[in-house]
């Protein structure tokens, strides 16, 4: 086996005709790791539903939607929206924000939607929704075959991305998660991803950075990791992801061998 900086183990990854050598494999969650429709569409639905059945005033679901980058009636988000690239407080901030505009109080506004969160929380179907993108537990398991790690950063909250992990069994997998409140600045900005290859003891010119919104792709970009990898499910968010190095629809299309 290859060995890599300070002596760990050292993969090859191949997409199409790129090659790289890496330490290791950092993926977003949200759309990178997991199926972002299957789990975001339904708990946005379920979300926006909760709080206007909280708030007298709070209008339509739907036109609560367009401040989180999300359309009901069409089941799709805007994947340079908030919902998309947002941490969670910035997406209940968002929303709390259309419930001000609609002339819902602001103190009223934000106790309705942190309401809301919990009991959408506590009663969305985790294991259903949480549904890998095609071919990535394939690539984690070569990762963890070849020794070469495997950090997630995420604009969620950490505790939610470790759940999220675990319920899917893909916990055993990931060396290291980096959250949006374990950091003083997230994505675009590099230091999540910084985070997560000091946490994985690697340095991030020898990682590789899987992300489906210009976001991810800019943190990767501003980190300086080795080669930066769009996921484009669709082709609207492939036209967001102008400045990675490479983009695949699926993992499919991923090789990592020791």
């Amino acid at each position: 086996m290859a060995l890599g900086q300070k002596g760990t183990p050292m993969g090859t990854l191949r997409i199409a005709d790129s090659v790289h050598s890496v330490d290791a494999l950092v993926f977003d969650k949200d759309g990178a790791l997991f199926d972002f429709q299957t789990l975001w569409g339904g708990w946005a639905d379920l979300l926006l539903r909760e709080v206007a059945a909280r708030v007298d005033r709070a209008g339509d679901p739907g036109s609560l939607g367009a401040w989180i980058g999300w359309d009901a009636e069409r089941h799709r988000h805007d994947p340079a929206g908030p919902l998309a690239a947002g941490s969670m407080a910035e997406v209940l901030a968002a929303v709390a924000t259309g419930l001000y505009r609609s002339g819902v109080p602001w103190h009223q506004a934000k106790e309705a939607v942190a309401g809301a969160r919990r009991a959408v929380d506590a009663g969305v179907d985790w294991p259903s929704a949480l549904r890998p993108v095609a071919g990535v537990v394939a690539l984690l398991t070569d990762a963890v075959s070849a020794g070469v790690a495997v950090g997630v950063v995420t604009a969620d909250d950490t505790a939610a991305a470790l759940m999220h992990l675990g319920v899917a069994g893909l916990a055993g997998m990931v060396g290291a998660v980096i959250g949006a409140d374990l950091v003083s600045a997230g994505k675009p900005d590099p230091e999540p991803v910084h985070a997560v290859c000091r946490a994985l003891r690697v340095s991030p010119e020898r990682a590789a950075l899987f992300g489906d919104t210009a976001s991810d792709v800019r943190a990767g970009r501003r980190a300086g990791v080795t080669v930066v990898v769009g996921v484009a499910a669709t082709g609207e968010s492939a036209a967001l992801l102008t400045e990675a190095d490479l983009v695949i629809t699926d993992f499919s299309q991923v090789l990592l061998e020791p």
